[in-house]
């Protein structure tokens, strides 16, 4: 026996066929062909070692199989080598432990364990930024690492943001260098300079001395040698100077002396004291008459609330006056004086008792002078809910008017309409068609009984409704039952030129009216009513329409 292939390796793997040739002791031979299949189950060996690899600045890092591979072999070759996490970021920092699978090429597979260690070795960027601060009223500024940080930035993440000096006072006024500390989430620390300008905007505090009121020189118009005495003032860095305006002779009536500090910083605060040389009231100026209208309540005269004065030194003031309401009535026209109060100013007096008066004039109460509707058309159908318009009265004086239809020229249609309150209605639309012009007179009087009558001309609009819209009702029963006796077109009440006509089936007319409230009883020329259909013509030359119908009468 004979075997054209006795041995295999690894390029056989799979399905071979071989031939067997068996030949016996006298020389005869016999072939078949046989399959021989290669399986090839040796594991690959899978060597793996640890590394250490380092963030980007993007923060990550990615790492090849490649890398972790410490000699890996098989008898046959190996397929791939696969590592179960390739990619890190900060959040892998530290030991990380990966696997690395060895395939071969028959597909059997290995596995060994690696350690990647994944560093952050890459520094944050610091920016920093100069600021301006203010000394508070103690004369100290306070900041925080992030009033100078301007937006430093790590891949990680910043665990910290300091500064090497966070407090000022007065002795840092002017420009100061700080440095700004940035630390990431892995103890990586970049640094920026960065310059707080610190600045003194404080004003001092000045309170000055109290007013004080004193009396003229003997034989003078003025005042000198006077005390004025002392100003108290703070200030957070210290008061330099404190100095005032105060003239060498004050004159009659308030001077006013204005009082200056200023500090280190030229920082500057005035305060002012009063200083009154006393003077009296020697006369006044009348104020002009007010007039008013009728009803003007004593608050709302509109009254000056200062009068002017004149004092002894000649000189002239405005001062504040209450006025008293004494025997004042503005619902009575007249003329009323009033006397008043005066608020005299620091350091004057009235020794004299000047009385300060003037005169309010209440007007007689004015009649309305016109008055007007405003709308003057309406619907023909319009119900007697709904306005047609509303009143309204011009007038000076008063707002509140009674509205009445009265009698006079121009009052023909009075009957038809009513007012309620400011309002006009129609009482019923009953009997308008034909109608188009209606006048009615109305007056309005006001809480004095002034009256103003005016004459209003009312327009009777068209009936808005569509043409194909009209109901025509086509039965009727007239049987004196009291309910649908007559045949009627009810619409129709709200046209001007209707012309109804009825006739029977001869061409008979039996029925006949121009007035589209009036129905047909459904009577014939001889007075009986007949069970059956007639033909109707209805006219209406407002909208031109001619309509032709049969109504029937269904029982007597």
């Amino acid at each position: 026996m004979v075997l054209s292939k006795s041995t295999f390796d690894c390029s056989n793997a799979g399905a071979n066929t071989i031939t067997l040739i068996i030949t016996d002791v006298n020389g005869n031979e016999f072939a078949v062909e046989v399959v021989v299949t290669v399986e090839e189950k040796t594991a690959p060996v899978a060597l793996a070692k640890n590394i250490t690899v380092q963030l980007n600045e993007a923060g990550t890092v990615m790492v090849a199989a490649a890398a972790i591979n410490n000699g890996s072999s098989d008898n046959c070759g190996i397929a791939t080598m696969v590592l179960s996490k390739t990619d890190f970021d900060c959040s892998n920092v530290g030991a990380n432990s990966v696997t690395l699978t060895i395939t071969d090429m028959s597909g059997n597979s290995h596995s060994a364990t690696a350690t990647i260690t994944v560093e952050d070795k890459v520094a944050p960027v610091a920016i920093a930024k100069n600021i301006t601060v203010q000394l508070n009223a103690t004369g100290t500024a306070s900041i925080a690492a992030a009033d100078v940080n301007n937006s430093s930035t790590d891949a990680c993440g910043i665990a910290a943001v300091t500064v090497d000096k966070t407090t000022f006072n007065c002795a840092n006024v002017g420009a100061n260098a700080v440095t700004l500390t940035i630390t990431d989430t892995n103890g990586n620390v970049a640094t920026a300079t960065a310059t707080v300008t610190v600045e003194d905007k404080m004003a001092p505090t000045l309170e000055a001395p109290v007013a004080i009121t004193i009396d003229v020189d003997a034989g003078k118009t003025t005042a000198s040698n006077v005390t004025l005495g002392t100003p108290v003032t703070t200030d957070n860095c210290g008061v330099t100077s404190v100095t005032n305006d105060a003239p060498a002779e004050f004159r009659s009536g308030i001077t006013t002396v204005t009082w200056t500090a200023q500090d280190a910083a030229g920082n500057t605060v005035t305060a002012t004291q009063m200083v009154t040389v006393r003077t009296y009231i020697a006369a006044f100026t009348r104020p002009a008459t007010i007039q008013v209208p009728i009803r003007t309540t004593f608050s709302n005269i509109g009254l000056p609330t200062t009068v002017e004065v004149t004092y002894n030194n000649n000189t002239k003031q405005n001062i504040p006056v209450t006025w008293n309401a004494g025997t004042y009535n503005g619902a009575v026209a007249g003329m009323y004086e009033l006397t008043s109060t005066l608020t005299l100013a620091p350091g004057t007096t009235n020794q004299n008792n000047v009385e300060v008066k003037m005169s309010v004039e209440v007007q007689p109460n004015k009649v309305p002078t016109a008055l007007a509707l405003s709308k003057n058309t309406f619907s023909p159908n319009i119900a007697p809910t709904e306005a047609i318009g509303f009143f309204a009265t011009t007038d000076a004086d008063d707002t509140e008017h009674v509205y009445t239809l009265v009698k006079g020229q121009g009052d023909a249609n009075n009957n038809w309409f009513e007012i309620r309150g400011n309002a006009l209605y129609l009482k019923s639309n009953v009997g308008l068609s034909g109608k188009t012009q209606f006048s009615i007179r109305v007056s309005t009087t006001d809480v004095y009984n002034n009256t103003f009558e005016q004459t209003f001309t009312l327009t009777k609009g068209e009936y808005a409704k569509a043409v194909a819209d009209l109901k025509i009702v086509n039965t009727f029963t007239p049987n004196n039952d009291g309910i649908n006796d007559d045949w009627t077109i009810p619409e129709l009440k709200f046209y001007n030129q209707v012309e109804i006509e009825v006739f029977d089936r001869s061409g008979v007319r039996l029925f006949h009216t121009t007035d589209p409230e009036k129905g047909w009883d459904g009577k014939d020329q001889n007075g009986l009513v007949r069970k059956g259909s007639y033909l109707y013509v209805v006219q209406v030359k407002d909208i031109n329409l001619m309509k032709k119908g049969v109504v029937s009468i269904l029982k007597k």
